[in-house]
């Protein structure tokens, strides 16, 4: 079951991005994000949040 999306916008390394959370159970939320670059490339994938910290550090 879907949780009711909570978003949040970060300016990451002159990406625009988007999390969502997509997914949330008793141990862990998975997030989804949107990047939104110059080029106007988008992706879409969930992450949890030990994957979102390694990605953006």
């Amino acid at each position: 079951m879907f949780d009711k999306k909570l978003e949040t916008d970060l300016l990451i390394q002159n990406y625009w991005i988007k999390i969502l959370i997509c997914f949330r159970n008793e141990t862990e939320t998975l997030y989804m994000f949107w990047c939104n670059t110059r080029m106007l490339l988008f992706q879409c994938t969930c992450y949890n949040q030990k994957e979102l910290r390694n990605k953006f550090k």
